[in-house]
């Protein structure tokens, strides 16, 4: 056995040792075009492979290549547009690479629609992307708050103290959300925890709409949100932040991450508080029947609760060689939830935690192999707050999943990519809601494959295949195909999707009795839902103006719902008819030269989905829109950007039913719009203050529901940024100068 292991590592050595003598080198400085001191810490690799290297503080590099020949070389900044040279290199080499200002993001690499990098313009699915710029500017506390701001068809409401998404007429378990690419474990009421999501510590935010299951499986129906973390891009960074607001909330963190040669770590910290409060119906609610409106004059209370909660992140990145890069990545959360009623005698408490590693190897120029494993628990507690029981917390949840991929790329020419892969993952849940508190489990095996080919010069098509296996189910196949055409200025998108999503754990096992009021049955004979999604797109580009026009359709089929049964106050779970989605968005926005930035969005959605009783119960406002408008200015050490953003959702008419008089009744939501500014404040490219004004006018809801703001009316924050690293530098430059 240690003959074998003196041989395998004598083997990789030489292997290593082979690859350094036919190395060759490419040197040079990495310069913008209105500027002539170099951009610090660019990126310049080699497309289609993991070849790649980062210019030092003044925008100098130096990079190693694997042998001579023809390469083409990406060359990319925070805030400039990504170039793209092809050169031969035949023996070392200097190379200047000079970019231009990307106001638009549209060079940005984005990776989610297809499972390959691609520029965002490139990309022949209908693809959105909020930046870390755009995300720092906002000075947002949680996902949520981003979410809505920058996307006009996304609205999260509350629904029994949990949180609710609806994006494009989709709820929470039709939009798959991913954390660097993975799935995250636990749910409530279909969503994710939001508050797991660190919004200090993410790089940017891909939105992937319409269905996305050919590629990521169950569950991505109605498309897919992917939040990828930060990585280092300094050879040393430290940098903290705070933020206090309205209502004691507060956060405070900072992360602390080095990169030099093979080796590049990022950690991050964030605590969040919130105090909480209380609001208050000022009027009843109306409930129009067929012949007569009877209002509840009822003014109830609804509690929105505070909360602590605390998270750390670890992202480490090792590459022994060029053609090999492995990445180890971990994190844990804690959350608890705190009540504001006196006689409150226990808290709902959380504890998350997560571990992968991720392995890239570019085995030839044309080939590329990745593999990833992931794990990913959630649990949560009931934390009691008697004295007799005071610190005692009862698990009553916890999901586990294990996750194990593969990922092949060929690429036959730069456009002309194959993809194949396989997973497996595993589901383990423990509920209160299961009959004696059991564990339930479910394995699902998957293979997929992609073709990506530009068949000519102004016409790319991408289509692809996945197979899912799942041992509560039977074979699911889910077909896509997708295709972009340029015109000059013009790109026109065509998509079609076939998407599913699997029975999950609580729908097929769950028998809960609540407190002797009703029971909730699973069924273990549930089909998966199955879904047709059509989507055209067109989008026009020139200089500083972006504009898109994107129409869609969704249909599903065997959709699963919960039947009630009035004799045996038991509700069930079934597969139950159909539901369609289909409507529009329009998004458009101008970056200049001169600082100011507009954006705007606006989407009208239509749904039909029907109950038992074959009435539709639509639950989406018809119409939203955001508008942002900022201004940039910058003199000297300093740069004030002063930000307006603002959200419009239009009233909502729902149905509901009646046991007491067997009828239904129409409740209308009225529409609302709620605005926000913010100043934010730069000294020395180091130190960020701002200071802000949520909820301008001091809307209010008069009664406080599902469908409703929760906003408690106007509040005010201020945050500071210090980016350390960045201070030691000033005073070091300064210090050379003396």
């Amino acid at each position: 056995m240690k003959i074998t292991y003196i041989i395998t590592i004598g083997l990789f050595l030489g292997w290593c040792g082979s690859l350094s003598a036919q190395n060759r080198q490419i040197s040079g400085m990495v310069t913008a075009t209105d500027a002539k001191t170099g951009i610090p810490y660019a990126s310049i690799s080699i497309k289609g492979t993991n070849f790649g290297t980062a210019a030092d503080k003044d925008g100098k590099y130096d990079l190693s290549l694997p042998a001579v020949g023809k390469y083409v070389f990406w060359v990319r900044a925070m805030g400039f547009e990504q170039q793209e040279w092809t050169i031969e290199v035949k023996k070392d080499t200097v190379v200047n690479f000079v970019l231009q200002a990307d106001r638009l993001n549209m060079e940005e690499v984005v990776i989610t629609g297809t499972r390959t990098p691609k520029m965002l313009k490139d990309v022949p699915v209908p693809t959105r992307i909020i930046p870390s710029k755009d995300i720092q500017n906002a000075d947002v506390v949680n996902v949520k708050d981003i979410l809505e701001t920058e996307l006009s068809g996304m609205e999260f409401t509350s629904h029994g103290g949990s949180t609710n998404i609806n994006m494009q007429g989709m709820s929470g378990k039709y939009i798959l959300f991913l954390l660097d690419g993975e799935r995250i474990a636990g749910e409530t009421r279909d969503n994710v925890d939001y508050n797991r999501l660190d919004a200090t510590n993410i790089e940017r935010i891909e939105i992937v709409k319409g269905s996305a299951s050919a590629l990521y499986g169950s569950s991505a129906i109605g498309g897919v949100v992917n939040i990828i973390t930060k990585d280092a891009q300094q050879p040393w960074q430290v940098s903290l932040h705070s933020r206090y607001g309205s209502h004691a909330q507060q956060q405070y963190g900072g992360n602390i991450g080095f990169k030099k040669g093979k080796f590049n770590s990022l950690t991050s910290a964030n605590f969040k508080y919130f105090k909480g409060y209380m609001l208050k119906d000022a009027e009843g609610i109306d409930y129009l029947f067929e012949n007569e409106i009877i209002t509840d004059t009822a003014k109830y209370s609804t509690e929105v609760k505070g909360y602590k909660d605390f998270s750390v992140h670890q992202k480490f990145t090792y590459q022994p060689v060029n053609q090999l890069k492995l990445t180890l990545k971990g994190g844990f959360y804690q959350h608890e939830d705190l009540g504001l009623a006196s006689n409150n005698k226990r808290n709902d408490f959380y504890l998350g935690g997560n571990t992968s590693l991720r392995g890239d190897w570019q085995m030839t120029k044309k080939q590329s192999l990745q593999w990833n494993y992931n794990f990913d628990i959630y649990s949560k507690f009931d934390r009691f707050l008697t004295e007799e029981m005071a610190g005692v917390k009862r698990n009553t949840y916890q999901n586990t999943q294990h996750t194990a991929n593969v990922l092949f790329h060929q690429y036959f020419t730069d456009n002309n990519i194959l993809t194949v892969g396989a997973e497996f993952a595993g589901d383990f849940l423990l509920t209160y809601q299961f009959k004696d508190t059991g564990v339930e489990k479910s394995y699902n095996f998957v293979v997929f494959a992609q073709h990506d080919i530009l068949l000519w010069k102004k016409f790319n098509l991408v289509y692809g295949l996945r197979l899912d296996y799942n041992t509560a189910f039977n074979p699911n196949i889910s077909p896509k195909v997708s295709m972009m055409y340029k015109l000059k200025d013009f790109t026109f998108r065509v998509s079609y999707g076939g998407g599913f999503r699997a029975p999950s754990l609580k729908e097929l096992y769950t028998d809960w009795d609540h407190q002797g009021m009703f029971r909730l049955v699973g069924n273990k004979n549930l089909k998966p839902e199955k879904s047709h999604n059509c989507s055209l797109s067109a989008e026009y580009t020139r200089n500083i103006l972006n504009i898109s026009l994107l129409g869609y359709y969704n249909y599903i089929k065997d959709q699963i719902t919960s039947i009630w049964n009035q004799k045996e106050d038991t509700a069930f779970y079934v597969n139950h008819g159909k539901a369609q989605t289909a409507g529009m968005e329009l998004n458009a926005r101008i970056e200049t030269a001169f600082g100011l930035s507009v954006k705007y969005s606006y989407s009208y959605t239509y749904t039909y989905s029907l109950d038992d009783m074959g009435v539709n119960i639509n639950s989406t406002r018809p119409h939203t829109a955001t508008l942002q408008v900022g201004y940039r200015f910058k003199k000297g050490i300093y740069e004030i950007q002063p930000l307006i953003q603002g959200r419009v959702l239009s009233s909502l008419e729902m149905k509901g039913y009646s046991a007491d008089r067997n009828e239904y009744y129409t409740i209308t939501y009225p529409a609302y719009t709620l605005w926000k500014f913010i100043l934010n404040q730069h000294f020395f490219k180091a130190l960020s203050l701002q200071l802000g004004i949520e909820n301008i006018f001091d809307y209010k809801a008069k009664h406080q529901t599902f469908n409703s703001s929760l906003t408690p009316g106007r509040t005010y924050f201020a945050g500071l940024n210090i980016e350390i690293d960045k201070l030691f530098h000033l005073k070091y430059k300064k210090y050379k100068k003396l």
